[in-house]
């Protein structure tokens, strides 16, 4: 185009911008085509039309050269909008240009790829016999597949290059990479505007964006050449050939982008009657043909899913008619007496499908009530063929349970047909009672009847709600017969194999779908899905105990009683009962939480005996479990997004559970006061008790952090009333297990987040002791009673610390913590010092940055009252000093510098700096290790200024060991600086100080360990020879010594 000169091919290139820098930008000129252009072009057409035509009747060369022409037409001029309308209607979007072939291209290539295709590969189902004995050329027949999409769509793409053209736009993060010029460059060889500029390339690549998301195509009709064109491409959906199938479903995808209304006559016409075909011809499948199946099954399965997996949320009817066909599928192919079975993977590929709609927890039009149920009571009626396989039960409730749940929280739900949901509910029922169910028709039956039940309890008087009323029995309850179901699920996640077995069916990710997934934290770390199963069983237990109560139900409470006697009673290898016990005991609870006081304690006093005596014979492993129970209770699965007005106080339930764990008795009177534990004869037995009773008052007082207006601020204050004492005197038992989880407790208590005067005096308790206990421990003996109340209260500040809380406390008790870090006591010391590196490491808002570092510094006292300077608490007590005040400087160096004039900064380095010249040489090690980090924060001026400084010390030896070691810290910052400019001066001042003797053997040490670190790699030792000086470095290999082989 333009005048075909070199400068003229550069603009174009450039595009917008100048070619040289300073110049104007000037626009870019297209070349616009003249009437002789344009006859010559449509001649040119028309001709290859022709000889298309003519190529399409040869061999598989002459095919495959149409094919390609007809891509090379259909590209050339996709500007001319490829349209059957004619006149006005037929102005094309991208282009000015008269749209005069459009028809004329739609029309002659869509007849020559109807002919062509059924030469190719034979449309229709694998089953048929033409489509048995056809010979087809796969690779000839994708191609043409692919360009029936080419043809019919409606938005042509070449104004400049398609995204899918680019290499690197596959994922879905173009609009990320669409502004990133590595991956625009890459444009496909055959563009048309591969020479443009980057730049000009971007912002139309983003405007074709943004006209896809608001020009969307318009005015295609389903119906002539395009209907029979999409009824072509659904012939080879369920193709023998995986590839031919997939093709053909990805063009469909393609097809519908433009016909979007043509979803439901594709189903209907198209989808349903090929299914049919398969289903009928299963009876009569032999061995030789088992692939046919296999293919049948598997396109059906890639075909729904892709391009019908919305249909749940559009028209439930239609999913549902959907899904019934995939559940004959799966019962054709699998009943009773097969001698020919598929693959499995044919078969779970169906399962995947049903998990899709199954999972819908919503529908955005429901659609008719009145032809859903009718779908519904079609399915449920498959339930009494002789022959039916489990699977095709699981499938069957787990496809109705939804579709009518769904309708139930619509308007519609007075609509539904009492009949089906008779049906359908005692199905359920009856699998959850009956001996020989499947685990996993079980299991869906427990979630749906749970379901069906809350829903009943909200919505109450609907069809639902009568009919469980009418089908749950009021004399004579299902729990014993649930709990025996149950039980039997745990199987295989609590010692049976069975259980384990039934998870790994591929029918599974049905059951999952319908269930949900129910995420409990407290059970992370059991084995999947008992964790989910417990809670899905609590909440059974809750909202049937609830139903009962709201109904009048008399024989509750018996009935309770009852079946938590015969599960206790079972022996502890009966491991699946006493879970089940739990289950049912916490959903108990969960439903009584707001029941008037008289009936709450008639509850208790009938339940609560059974338990004590269950929670007394409970081993290490069943603690966990009851956590869970004392979690779910409190919690459980339920929120509302909008709370009530007058919400129900749960004040006495929370108080009676609290006076139960604290006692673990059957007195309904009784209050929430832990006991002391007891020391003496049969003192294992009750630190053993005492413990598994803390362990569950650590859930409730974590539970109780959340501020919920059901309980009030004066049950968590007489709950805490009664924990705090026993607390205080648990952190000091001679039994470790006993203070620490008393410690837990006790930091559990100061996080509930309230303000009243019981943890007012516990801080002030706990500041006291410790003020009491950091002189105490200096001469306690190793195990002394001293020695064990320390270690309690460094387990309370520890865990507080480790917990992001009690960040003010710690620091007040900060004498007590360096007191313990230099005691006698190994364990303590291990404790303490990592109670003090947390305290190190964590912020301290509530103080100025100048009072801070005077609390840091006060530690570092060389000499307490009372206390030997050569004594080795003191190297310990200094050791811990030094590394908290440099972890704590290096957390806050930022606010340090910022605030007070750097005066902060400069009392730690101060500090530091003297404890260098400590006469013990282990003092002197942990200054130096403390402070090498602060100095890699200072600048190169004054990293200059202070090597100076310490090679210009005095001659005493306490400033030569300060030079010595401060040098040492330099040296060892600046190997991980990567050789900073300082370096040379501080190997210039360490062979300085090094020259006397008292000094060699140190700085000896420090030069080989940094000789060492630099020479691990090639690279780094190059640097660092290439950034000293020769004399610098003949200075460091001369101050290295004799390496020994421990170096």
């Amino acid at each position: 185009t333009g005048d075909n000169s070199l400068g003229e091919a550069l603009h174009r290139w450039a595009g917008a911008r100048s070619i040289s820098w300073g110049a104007p930008i000037r626009p870019i000129v297209f070349h616009v085509p003249s009437a002789e252009e344009l006859d010559f072009a449509k001649s040119l057409c028309l001709e290859c039309i022709e000889t298309v035509k003519t190529k399409a009747e040869g061999g598989d060369e002459d095919i495959y050269l149409a094919l390609c022409m007809i891509k090379s037409v259909v590209r050339g001029v996709a500007c001319l909008y490829t349209d059957e309308r004619q006149g006005a209607d037929a102005a094309p979007m991208v282009s000015t240009l008269p749209n005069d072939l459009g028809p004329k291209l739609l029309a002659e290539f869509s007849q020559l790829l109807l002919t062509l295709c059924p030469r190719l590969g034979c449309p229709g189902h694998p089953f048929e016999a033409t489509a048995i004995e056809a010979n087809g050329r796969p690779k000839l027949l994708i191609k043409a597949l692919q360009l029936v999409v080419g043809i019919v769509h409606g938005e042509r793409r070449p104004v400049i290059p398609d995204l899918f053209q680019i290499r690197g736009f596959e994922s879905g993060t173009v609009r990320q990479q669409v502004s990133s010029e590595a991956f625009t460059q890459k444009v496909h060889f055959m563009s048309a505007w591969r020479d443009l500029s980057r730049v000009w390339y971007n912002l139309e690549v983003l405007s074709l964006m943004n006209r896809r998301l608001s020009r969307r195509p318009a005015g295609f009709k389903y119906e002539g050449v395009r209907r029979r064109l999409a009824e072509l491409l659904f012939g080879y959906v369920l193709n023998a050939n995986s590839m031919v199938s997939g093709t053909a479903t990805a063009a469909l995808s393609d097809f519908l982008k433009v016909h979007y209304g043509a979803k439901t006559a594709l189903l209907n016409d198209s989808m349903l009657p090929l299914q049919e075909k398969t289903i009928a011809g299963a009876a009569g499948i032999d061995a030789e043909h088992i692939h046919l199946a296999q293919a049948a099954l598997e396109g059906f399965a890639r075909t729904t899913a892709r391009l019908f997996w919305d249909a749940w949320r559009k028209d439930m009817p239609v999913a549902l008619s959907l899904i019934s066909i995939a559940i004959r599928t799966v019962h054709a192919f699998s009943e009773e007496g097969k001698s020919v079975h598929v693959k499995p993977a044919s078969i779970t590929m169906q399962f995947e499908l049903m998990s899709k709609f199954i999972s819908a927890r919503s529908a955005a039009s429901p659609g008719d009530a009145a032809e859903t149920c009718r779908v519904a009571g079609t399915l449920l009626a498959m339930l009494k063929k002789p022959g039916l396989h489990w699977r095709t039960k699981v499938c069957i409730l787990a496809a109705v349970g939804p579709a009518l749940r769904i309708l139930h929280t619509t308007a519609a739900a007075t609509e539904l047909d009492a009949e089906v949901l008779k049906t359908w509910l005692g199905e359920l029922l009856g699998s959850l009672t009956s001996a020989d169910a499947q685990p996993q028709v079980a299991t869906i039956a427990v979630a749906e009847l749970t379901t069906a039940m809350r829903s009943a309890l909200r919505r109450p008087g609907l069809p639902l709600d009568k009919v469980l009323h009418e089908l749950l029995p009021r004399e004579k309850g299902i729990l014993a017969q649930v709990a025996k179901t149950m039980s039997g699920l745990h199987q295989g996640f609590m010692g049976a194999d069975n259980g384990a077995t039934a998870q790994a069916d591929p029918v599974q990710i049905v059951v999952r779908a319908c269930t949900g997934v129910v995420g409990v934290s407290h059970l992370s770390w059991s084995p999947c899905p008992s964790g989910q199963s417990w809670m899905v069983h609590s909440t059974f237990f809750q909202t049937y105990i609830a139903f009962c109560t709201k109904r009048g139900d008399s024989h509750l409470v018996e009935e309770l009683k009852a079946l938590l006697t015969s599960l206790q009673a079972q022996p502890k290898s009966e491991a699946e009962d006493h879970v089940v016990f739990l289950e049912a005991f916490g959903g108990a609870l969960r439903a009584a939480r707001r029941w008037p006081e008289p009936r709450q304690n008639e509850l208790w006093a009938a339940l609560a005996p059974i338990a004590a005596e269950e929670l007394k014979l409970s081993e290490e492993v069943n603690i966990r479990n009851w956590q869970f129970l004392v979690y779910y209770v409190i919690v459980g699965v339920s929120r509302r997004l909008r709370p009530r007005a007058e919400a129900p106080a749960e004040d006495v339930a929370i108080r009676r559970l609290a006076a139960f764990l604290a006692n673990a008795r059957g007195d309904v009177t009784a209050s929430p006061v832990l006991p002391a534990a007891v020391v003496g004869e049969d003192g294992e037995a009750s630190s053993h008790a005492q413990t598994t009773r803390l362990r569950l008052l650590q859930v409730l007082l974590a539970t109780l952090q959340r501020m919920r207006a059901a309980v009030s601020d004066d049950t968590r204050s007489v709950i805490l009333q009664g924990l705090v004492p026993a607390l205080k005197e648990g952190i000091s038992h001679p039994y470790k297990q006993v203070h620490e989880e008393s410690a837990k407790a006790m930091v559990l208590s100061l996080c509930v987040g309230l303000e009243c005067e019981v943890l007012s005096d516990l801080r002030a308790w706990i500041a006291q002791g410790a003020s009491t206990l950091g002189v105490a421990i200096r001469d306690a003996p190793k195990e002394s009673s001293t020695s064990t109340a320390c270690e309690g209260l460094v387990y309370v500040l520890l865990h507080g610390l480790l917990g992001r809380r009690m960040r003010g406390l710690a620091l007040q008790s900060l004498h007590f913590l360096l007191a313990a870090a230099a005691a006698d006591d190994h364990e303590l010391r291990a404790l303490a010092g990592l109670a003090l590196g947390c305290l190190g490491q964590s912020p301290q808002r509530g103080l100025g940055t100048l009072p801070l570092s005077v609390k840091l510094v006060a530690g570092c006292q060389t000499a307490l009252e009372g206390e030997d300077s050569g004594s080795a608490q003191r190297v310990r007590r200094l050791e811990a000093a030094a590394a908290l005040v440099g972890s704590s400087a290096l957390r806050h160096d930022f606010i340090f510098r910022l605030s007070d004039g750097g005066k902060a900064t400069k009392l730690c380095h101060d500090t530091l700096l003297a404890m260098l010249g400590d006469k013990r040489v282990e003092v002197r090690i942990a200054s130096q290790a403390a402070l090498a980090p602060l100095l890699g924060l200072e600048t190169t001026a004054t990293c200059k200024k202070m090597a100076k400084a310490f090679a210009a010390a005095g001659g005493s030896d306490e400033a030569a060991d300060r030079a010595v070691h401060g040098l040492s810290a330099m040296l060892r910052v600046a190997g991980s600086l990567g050789v900073p400019d300082w370096l040379g001066e501080v190997i210039e001042a360490l062979s300085k100080v090094g020259r006397r003797p008292e000094s060699k053997k140190e700085v000896e040490k420090t030069v080989q360990a940094f000789m060492k670190q630099q020479q691990q790699s090639r690279d780094v030792w190059k640097r660092c020879q290439k950034r000293l000086t020769e004399e610098q470095m003949d200075l460091l290999k001369a101050r290295q010594g004799t390496m020994s082989y421990y170096s």
